[in-house]
């Protein structure tokens, strides 16, 4: 026992908090005067100084769990020692000789941080520089979730499978080159660019995605009553086409933060390439029979049809937030994700003509049916399409939040956006590169110029 604990006869959580208000948080301790006289420092870069830091931590966790006793469960190890999958002759996979070898990592990396302080540091910055310190704002709570996410391992050690941490060894000692990881970022234009065109070519072609619809059709000549019966979309196809023109992340802290429970927002925007998609469909074309002296005879005509358009996402507004609050407690609802808008723009919808014939009126009823059936496919397949990307990008921003903190192997800066020139474009930017995304007004944001070229 030390002699700073050796008034409690046993550490518990009331004791350990009685210790930290007694030694620690009372200000006329000699901790708390001695950390009142420290000249403390700026991080010039939050994102990089939280990275630095996160891998210490993990360093030491890691330590503590080849040091055989000092995390949880008991006998954590003891499933890989009657298997022999540690503790065999092969030094690499001694238990407590790993305990010093992490340990020394430990050091090293602690060292290198020490010695980077006035590299990574100032006493004061500048506004310039206080919001250049924010420029990595999406690698911060994913930092947050790794260090989090190590802490677990220290109540949960039987969860860690030596069998995969011995499996990547021997790879990366038998490639003869570091295995190099990156921290799963909040929010990064890659990643989501990716999950996005994935999700996106997964959907192509789109079948039967909407149910029918019935709409009766005004007869010009006044003579018989028709209706289109079980009109619908059954077909899109060139949704995997679709192409990423402009791609942004920016975020802020969260309005609605607590002292409680800090949190940020993140705000995702993008705009696509217009893209060409094939849509069939099929009605079946009634008209209802008439009186006796009329020549209404009630016959049905089953149609089908194709329609060539031409859309693109004119603009979208997603977000991510994270709750450092619920992140340390280990709360549901740390990490959520959802959508503001999607808007959709049609520059070309053609609706190949019907060939209705041999009734009264036909081409005042071809006119008519036509001009409806244009009509009700293109708002159909207005509902489709956003009720389809909301689903698609919905599930990319889910999934690249659900694996924020997560070492994967993923291109770095923007060579992984894919972003694209498009065609006969004006060029506009829908976020100005030198412009934050929040520091716009909202509904410049959301308002975009739309132009038809029908």
């Amino acid at each position: 026992m030390t002699p700073l604990l050796g008034q409690f006869s046993k550490v518990t959580p009331d004791s350990a908090k009685e210790l930290a208000q007694t030694k620690y948080c009372a200000k006329d301790s000699a901790f708390s005067q001695a950390v009142n006289t420290v000249k403390w420092r700026v991080p010039k870069d939050i994102a990089q100084c939280m990275a630095v830091f996160v891998e210490v931590l993990e360093a030491l966790v890691e330590g503590m769990y080849w040091q055989e006793t000092l995390v949880a469960p008991t006998n954590y190890l003891n499933p890989f020692l009657q298997n022999r999958v540690v503790n065999v002759s092969t030094c690499w996979r001694q238990t407590h000789g790993n305990w010093h070898r992490v340990a020394a990592q430990m050091m090293k990396k602690l060292m290198y941080f020490f010695g980077r302080i006035n590299e990574l540091t100032e006493p004061t910055l500048t506004d310039a520089q206080k919001e250049a310190a924010w420029d990595g704002f999406q690698k911060v709570p994913a930092s947050f979730v790794a260090f989090m996410n190590t802490l677990k391992t220290m109540k949960a050690a039987d969860q860690v499978n030596l069998c995969r941490v011995f499996k990547l060894a021997k790879e990366s000692a038998a490639s003869g080159q570091p295995t190099t990881w990156q921290v799963m970022p909040m929010l990064d234009a890659a990643g989501v660019n990716t999950m996005i065109t994935d999700l996106v070519q997964k959907n192509d072609p789109l079948v039967e995605p909407a149910p029918a619809f019935s709409s009766d059709v005004k007869d010009p000549t006044g003579i018989c009553s028709y209706k289109l019966e079980d009109a619908k979309v059954t077909e899109v196809t060139g949704l995997s086409n679709l192409r990423m023109e402009d791609l942004v992340v920016d975020g802020s802290y969260d309005e609605q933060s607590t002292f409680d429970d800090t949190a940020i927002k993140l705000q995702l925007g993008l705009r696509t390439c217009p893209v060409d998609l094939t849509v069939k469909a099929s009605a079946n074309f009634k008209q209802d029979a008439g009186k006796v002296w009329d020549p209404c005879i009630g016959v049905t005509w089953g149609v089908t049809t194709q329609l060539d358009v031409t859309f693109r996402v004119a603009s979208t507004v997603a977000w991510a937030k994270a709750s450092f609050g619920k992140l340390f407690s280990g709360s549901d609802g740390a990490l959520s994700a959802g959508i503001d808008t999607v808007d959709i723009e049609f520059t070309k919808v053609h609706l190949a003509q019907l060939d209705i014939s041999n009734f009264p009126g036909e081409e005042g009823i071809r006119k008519a049916v036509n001009g409806l059936l244009e009509t009700r496919l293109r708002d159909e397949l207005e509902k489709i399409l956003e009720n389809k990307l909301k689903d698609i990008i919905q599930n990319a921003i889910s999934n690249g939040v659900s694996s924020v903190g997560s070492k994967i192997q993923m291109p770095s800066g923007d060579s992984g956006r894919r972003l694209y020139t498009c065609q006969a474009f004006d060029g506009s930017y829908m976020v100005s590169p030198a412009r934050s995304l929040l520091q716009l007004p909202h509904a410049l944001l959301l308002i975009l110029v739309a132009w038809f070229l029908c």
